[in-house]
């Protein structure tokens, strides 16, 4: 049976928290130094900067198109739209997120550095417009950091993942011609996203999701049903062919 099940293109929206911006007469400040200003930003380089949190200065990143620049008396901008893992970052009330400098990630300010909050492995990547990143993970990989019930195709398009307690698990075999695909449609109320998986063919070990389905072996030689294990299994043997009706009856001769 080829089965279409609902999923969301773009895996929590989230409103980007800008780069911060405030005066400051030490150009060159040390990481670790004293500083005098909480909130103050002065520029270690065109892509770095040295944050004053509280009364000590910590480095955070400016990766973004504009990086860092300004002067002591107008003050500083960091913009830190993209940034590394591990990268230094201003911790505000509000999560604060950036696109990976290779744009297919979405990073989290966790603690004072960023850390991985999603594969962006799509096709549109990860991508910033007015304030808003975007993550596109309609293509995911098994483990993958994901939001829960939402679905992707593997990299491969032969698998269906479903996310599972916020990571891809595989859900489905798709080895029909058809593969895993994600269709779109556009009306009046909106866009919606479909994860379509053809699983008219698959091999015996393969992952499968409706108990007792039946389906035909990648070579047409055999005859395979669902366990009760969520994995599909020999029934039989089809010396001439084995073929999968529209309808999803298997015809073995």
């Amino acid at each position: 049976m080829k089965r279409s099940t609902k999923f969301w293109l773009v895996n929590g929206v989230v409103v980007l928290v800008a780069g911060s911006i405030a005066c400051s007469a030490d150009y060159h400040s040390a990481a670790g130094g004293s500083c005098q200003t909480s909130g103050a930003v002065s520029c270690d380089s065109a892509s770095s900067a040295q944050y004053c949190n509280g009364a000590n200065y910590e480095e955070i990143s400016c990766r973004g198109p504009s990086g860092c620049a300004g002067t002591p008396t107008l003050g500083y901008t960091c913009d830190d739209d993209l940034a590394n893992v591990g990268d230094g970052c201003v911790v505000s009330t509000n999560a604060s997120y950036s696109c990976g400098t290779d744009h297919a990630s979405k990073l989290v300010c966790d603690g004072g550095s960023f850390a991985l909050a999603l594969e962006c492995r799509g096709p549109g990547g990860c991508t910033i417009q007015n304030n808003v990143i975007y993550c596109d993970n309609t293509i995911a990989a098994v483990g993958d950091p994901c939001t829960t019930d939402t679905y992707a195709c593997s990299v491969d398009s032969a698998t269906l993942l479903h996310c599972v307690s916020s990571t891809f698990v595989a859900d489905n075999t798709c080895r029909g011609p058809n593969q895993c695909a994600i269709k779109v449609e556009t009306t009046d109320g909106g866009t919606t996203r479909m994860a379509e998986c053809d699983d008219s063919k698959a091999l015996p070990g393969d992952v499968c999701d409706e108990p007792t389905e039946e389906t035909c072996s990648v070579d047409g030689t055999e005859e395979l049903t669902c366990s009760s294990g969520d994995t599909f299994v020999i029934v039989k043997s089809c010396p001439a062919s084995c073929v999968r009706q529209s309808g999803g009856s298997v015809s073995c001769d």
